[in-house]
C-alpha cells in the first residue's frame, strides 16, 4: 500500500526515511503560523506530527475506511488519551471486564478518582451490557477479541444500542488489526487500536 507516501520518498528511494528532526523550520513566522494553524501543509514538532508518522497515519486512513488518524507511541498513550479527553466528572462508562489489563486499570482505578462511573459487564453477556447502556452511558468502550482471554462481542449490536441512547462508541481492534475486522464499519465512532475516527 503506498498510501501518504509519494510526497516523502526521496532521491528514487523505495521506503519512506525516518525522519529525526524534532523541530521543522519556515521562511517567517507568517508561514510557520500557516502550518501551525492548519492552514498550509506541514510539521512544526515531531511530539505532534511527522512526516514519517503521516506517512503511517495515511496508511491506517486507509485500511480502515477512516477520515482521520493519529498514533502514539504506545496503545495504552491513545487509550488514556482518548478516554481522559472524551470524559468529564460525572459521566459514565460502560465496558466488559474482559479489556487488557491497562485499560482495566484506568476503569477501575484512575477514572474513579476523576469521578467518572465506570460499569464493568461480563464480556459474552449482551443482553447485560445492553441494559447498563440503557441506564444511561456517555462513552461504551468495547475490545473484541478480547486481549488475552479472545473473548468475542457483537459489535454492530452493541454499537447501535450505544447510539441510540447517545455513547460515544470506542472499540479497542488491537487483536483483530483492520485486515480481520474494521470497527468503524460495525457502527464504531472511534477505533482505538490506533484511534482512528469515523
Amino acid at each position: 500500500m503506498w498510501a501518504g507516501e509519494e510526497e516523502y520518498l526521496m532521491q528514487n528511494a523505495t521506503q519512506v526515511p525516518v525522519v529525526h528532526s524534532v523541530s521543522f523550520g519556515y521562511k517567517d513566522v507568517n508561514q510557520w503560523q500557516q502550518v501551525a494553524l492548519g492552514k498550509q501543509k506541514g510539521h512544526i514538532y515531531s511530539r505532534n506530527t511527522n512526516p514519517t508518522v503521516e506517512v503511517f497515519e495515511n496508511k491506517i486512513c486507509q485500511l480502515e475506511n477512516a477520515q482521520a488518524a493519529t498514533s502514539a507511541s504506545t496503545g495504552m498513550g491513545i487509550i488514556s488519551s482518548t478516554l481522559f479527553a472524551l470524559l468529564v466528572p460525572g459521566q459514565r462508562v460502560v465496558s466488559v471486564k474482559d479489556t487488557y489489563g491497562g485499560t482495566n486499570k484506568i476503569f477501575t482505578e484512575f477514572l474513579p478518582r476523576f469521578k467518572v462511573e465506570v460499569t464493568l459487564c461480563n464480556t459474552t453477556d449482551h443482553e447485560a451490557i445492553e441494559a447498563e447502556i440503557e441506564r444511561g452511558c456517555n462513552l461504551l468502550y468495547l475490545e473484541t477479541p478480547t486481549n488475552p482471554t479472545i473473548k468475542i462481542i457483537d459489535l454492530t449490536r452493541l454499537a447501535k444500542v450505544g447510539k441510540k441512547n447517545g455513547a460515544v462508541v470506542v472499540v479497542d481492534n488491537t487483536f483483530a488489526t483492520p485486515i480481520n475486522q474494521q470497527p468503524l464499519a460495525l457502527g464504531a465512532d472511534l477505533d482505538n487500536a490506533l484511534a482512528k475516527l469515523k
